[in-house]
Parts: C-alpha cells; structure tokens; sequence
C-alpha cells in the first residue's frame, strides 16, 4: 500500500479542493459538536439541555451502528434534526441565547493541525469546503472566533433560522450524516469545485467518504470515531488513509509544503 507521501507525490496544489467534515474532524474528538453548542450551554434552560440531551444520545447510538439499513438510518437521522429543531421551539429558544451560546471562543476545540492546514490553504489559494450535518451558526461563529473565516472556506451545513429574535417555525434541516452523497453544492462553490482535478477528502464518519462529486479524483483521511475492529475494518475498505499515531493533518500538511507551485 503506497504512504500518504507517495499517494501525493505528483499532485500539484493549484490542481487541489479540500472537503471536509465539520464536528470531530476539523474539531477535536473531545471537543463539543456544532450542534452541542446550542444545547449544552447555560445559557439554555436544563430542562432544555437535558431533554436535547436524551435525543442527541439515543440518536448516535443509531448513526454509528454499521448493522442498521441505510434507509433506516437515514431517517432516523432526519428524525433527529426534526426533533431538535421542535425542542428549540417547544422551549422558545431565542437568537440572543443561541448567539450567547456559539460567540463563545471556547466552545469547541481543533483537532491538531487542523488550524495550520486551513492557514495553509487561504496562502495557497486552496478552496476549503466544510459540509456538514451540524449547525453553520456554530461553524462561522467559532471560525471566525479563530480567524479562520477566510474567503477561500465555504460552509455547506443546516442553518438555524429567525424571525425577529424567535427561532421560525418550519426549519429545513436537509444535511445529514447519511445524505452526503446528494450534497446540492451552491453554484459559486459547484464550479469552484469543478474546476480542480483533486479532491482531499477528510471525515470521522463512514459516510463521509461521499462527500465529493463522483466525478472527481478523490483521495480519502478519515479520523475513525472508535479503535473497535470492525470498525477499523470498515474504515480501510472506505478511506485510503486513516489517522493512525501521527496526526493526519500534520502529516498531510508537511507534504503540501514542499510543493512550491
């Protein structure tokens, strides 16, 4: 099997768009989910937090179970966003709690290397694309809290809506773990990422691996949630690269380094 460094051997970095999976990717495995911000945070009621809580946890129980169906698991995954969004509105969750919540500059934490290699890509021009089944309230605020909200990262996420300082009635939450493959890109980003030949995918979740167009050249990281051998199993037939002592952004980056296009 050929190391990262031989797998990039030859590719050029004008020729490269970076994807990426949001929570527990470019965030740490520690770290809070996007969506957790919006429900862990005291500024929300602990009924509140406790009933999210229940949901969030009954839930990923679900979306990491490999022996469920995909069209079972998919909508319970769009079950869960439904009721999340029900108990923010159940509970009259306001905008100024939510902005209290994801304004915080500790609310989530980069994985290593993470931070280094989205710098690396606004220098060099590299498109960064974050698609994820989390919150992109959560995603920009804390970007941005990081200075990382450059003008080469686009954020494909659900996004809470308001009306006034009330959450609005009917959110569409279409992102999902398992809908990855039916990413509806929007046309300034759908031609950003047609125009390269190169794809470097990273994501935490079996899914994941979908994320790019499948017309593309795709070389797949992928941070595996658990060390459990099935899983692991399931994550080498899925990824050609999965994190494995060394820190894969690290890894990846020092390698994009030396290409001095």
């Amino acid at each position: 099997m050929d190391t990262i460094k031989e797998k990039l051997k030859n590719i050029k970095l004008q020729d490269i768009v970076i994807i990426s999976d949001f929570d527990h990717t470019l965030t740490a495995p520690a770290s809070l989910s996007s969506s957790d911000v919006v429900s862990k945070n005291k500024a929300f009621p602990i009924e509140y937090r406790q009933k999210h809580d229940e949901i969030d946890e009954n839930y990923r129980k679900i979306e990491k179970d490999l022996t469920i169906p995909k069209p079972v698991k998919a909508k319970a995954m769009q079950d869960w966003n439904d009721k999340v969004i029900s108990l923010m509105i159940e509970y009259d969750i306001t905008k100024e709690e939510i902005s209290e919540a994801i304004n915080n500059k500790n609310s989530m934490i980069l994985r290593e290397g993470a931070k280094e290699i989205i710098e690396f890509s606004h220098q060099k021009n590299i498109p960064f694309i974050i698609i994820s089944a989390g919150i992109k309230n959560s995603i920009e605020a804390f970007l941005k809290n990081q200075n990382l909200l450059f003008d080469n990262v686009y954020i494909i996420s659900n996004e809470i809506l308001f009306d006034g300082n009330k959450i609005k009635q009917n959110q569409n939450f279409p992102m999902t773990s398992q809908n990855k493959d039916q990413v509806i890109y929007p046309e300034n980003v759908k031609s950003i990422v047609q125009a390269k030949k190169l794809v470097l995918l990273f994501g935490d979740n079996i899914t994941d691996a979908l994320m790019a167009p499948k017309n593309k050249t795709v070389i797949k990281f992928a941070f595996p949630y658990t060390q459990a051998k099935e899983v692991i199993e399931k994550f080498n037939e899925t990824f050609d690269f999965i994190e494995d002592g060394k820190p894969l952004y690290k890894e990846v980056l020092e390698i994009l380094k030396e290409k001095n296009e």
